[in-house]
Parts: structure tokens; sequence; C-alpha cells
């Protein structure tokens, strides 16, 4: 057996007795070694598949494909005129414990938040949750992310559900919900001290992909589910990929956002001659959203959505976009905006 072979299969020895354990279809998309000239390796650094990752595991998705994104007027209005959707990198969540809550109840104190806040960078998600009547009328949503009633909730679906580089999952909550994770880092110290073979150096860096859909318990009742999506670079370095751009948040600062196309608006098939299967390919690796409903919320008065609705209708028309409109009365009753 050649050296390289043999390293193959140590890793893969890893993977069956520490990661695997927990989530049996977890794998490695990619690795490399670390060696001395004419000395065996006895670390690798590794990247996480995420095809079919939470496959078997409370964080597998089921459901009807169908989603919520609540937002304010203002917000509506620029995501239809730019042809986007953003994801956010977890930096620039409301909820700064974001990823911290996760890894500081695992991993202690064994890494600096320094660290971890420098990890964030990278890590890009999309929060929303599923489509049902309790959720699309729940004043807890509405008052929390849909501006108080005076914004508006978007349904939508992806395109393609299945995209290669990208991880759609439940949000797990409370201490409880770690467990598997911490069986993990059990596994982990068990293999790594006593020496069964090669391990990871980046071990925080490899389980950041699981660490992104945990939140504490008190945000239990948000019933959250995200897309999530990373890459990779230093921490004195900025992205340069053409879909991370910078931009300003709610409090003046500076942030990084991934751009997730709206059906019709992806500038790299729109304005290039693409055949049928390139366009295909590419929705492979760029998920695609498909806005289907828009409702506004039950404290915007009567008078005002005629004219919100004049506008979206314009807006639809201008994009090519085919979504309905509907309104949340002080009813709790969602019904078409005439």
């Amino acid at each position: 057996m050649d050296e390289f072979q043999q390293e193959v299969n140590e890793i893969q020895n890893f993977v069956n007795e520490v990661l695997n354990q927990s989530f049996p279809n977890w794998a490695l998309k990619s690795f490399g070694t670390f060696k001395k000239v004419n000395s065996k390796a006895n670390t690798f650094f590794g990247e996480a598949s995420k095809t079919q990752i939470f496959e078997g595991t409370p964080y597998q998705y089921i459901g009807n494909h169908q989603f919520l994104h609540f937002t304010s007027l203002i917000s509506l209005k620029a995501i239809l005129d730019c042809g986007w959707l953003r994801m956010s990198e977890l930096g620039n969540l409301s909820d700064k414990t974001e990823y911290l809550y996760a890894a500081s109840n695992i991993l202690g104190g064994e890494f600096s938040k320094v660290d971890l806040d420098s990890i964030k960078e990278t890590l890009f998600c999309l929060s929303a949750c599923e489509v049902s009547h309790e959720n699309n009328i729940d004043p807890y949503l509405w008052n929390v992310y849909g501006d108080q009633g005076k914004g508006v909730s978007i349904e939508y679906e992806f395109s393609n559900f299945n995209i290669y580089d990208y991880l759609f999952g439940n949000v797990l909550y409370g201490i409880e919900s770690l467990d598997l994770l911490k069986e993990v880092l059990h596994n982990f110290n068990i293999y790594k001290n006593s020496n069964r073979g090669i391990y990871p150096t980046n071990f925080l860096n490899l389980i950041s992909d699981i660490l992104v859909f945990h939140k504490a318990g008190q945000f239990k009742s948000e019933k959250e589910v995200r897309l999530f999506w990373r890459s990779e670079k230093s921490s004195w370095e900025k992205h340069e990929k053409l879909l991370i751009y910078e931009d300003f948040n709610t409090i003046q600062e500076v942030r990084y956002f991934v751009k997730l196309f709206l059906k019709g608006r992806n500038p790299y098939i729109t304005n290039v001659e693409v055949s049928d299967l390139k366009e295909i390919e590419m929705l492979d690796y760029i998920p695609q959203v498909e806005i289907k409903k828009i409702t506004l919320g039950s404290n915007i008065s009567i008078e005002k959505k005629l004219k919100i609705n004049e506008l979206l209708c314009y807006l639809k028309k201008k994009h090519n976009y085919e979504y309905s409109i509907f309104h949340l009365n002080t009813d709790s009753e969602i019904l078409p905006f005439f």
C-alpha cells in the first residue's frame, strides 16, 4: 500500500470512529496532510461535505419546502428591485450569541472569542420558518421580524433543494440539543489522546457547519430553519467571490452579505447566452429563490395598503415576478388583496 493511500485510509478511520458515530452520513469533501520530509503525517486539515450530512439526525429538514421571510416594506422594495435575498455573515445577526452559544457550551475555554469571531466572518446564513397557518399569523414573528405588523411576510421556494455547496436544516434549541456534538467532541478527544491515528488540526472549523444550527432555548418559539454557506478566508483578508459584497447594517456597521438571486434575476444566467443544460448546471451551484406570495401586515391601514398594492403590482410586471398579494387583517385572517 502506498503512503498516500495509507493516509486516506487513516483519515477515513477517523471519520468512521469519531464523526459517523453521531452523524452516519458525515464525510469529508477534501483534506490535506501536514508532515515533515521523510516522516509520516499525524495531522490533517479537513473540509466537511454538506451532502446528506443531516440525514437521519434531528437537524434533517422534512417538510413542505415552502418558507417564510418576515421583513419591512423598505427591505421588501430593495429585495424586489435588486433581485436577491441576502445571506448574512453570522457576526451580523441580531442575536450576538449566534455560534458562540454552541461553541462555548461544547468547547468551553479551549478556543478564544477572537478565534470564533474570525470564523464567523466566513459563515453565512438565511433564516426562515416553514409556511403554515400558525407561522403565517404568529404575533411574535410579525412583531419581531415583520416591523411590528407594519411590514410583510414573503413566502418562497428554492429552485433546487439539494445544492452541493449549501446546507439546509432545522435549527435546534437549548443545551440538551447539543448532545450529538458533545458526543463528537468526546470521541475526538479519545481518538486524539490515544494516538490511534491521524486527526484534524482544524476541529473547530470542521464542526462549524453544525454549530451554526444551534441557538439558545429562549428562541425556541421561532421554529427556525436555515440555509447555510461558507467561504473560507484568512482573518486579515477580504472576501473576493462574486456573490459576496459589503454593505451597511442597521447599526452602522460594514458587514459581508451573500446574494441569493430571485428567479429570473441571476445576472450570470440572464446576461449571458447559455444553453438550457448550462443553466441547469449553474443552478446546481447557486440556489434560486422564487417568491410565491407577499402578505401585508395587519398594522397597515387599508388606505396605505391600496398604494402599496399598486407599487407591488408595478414591480411584479417590471421584473416578471409571479407572486400573489395578500393581507393579514385585524381578525388574523389572511385574504387576497383585491
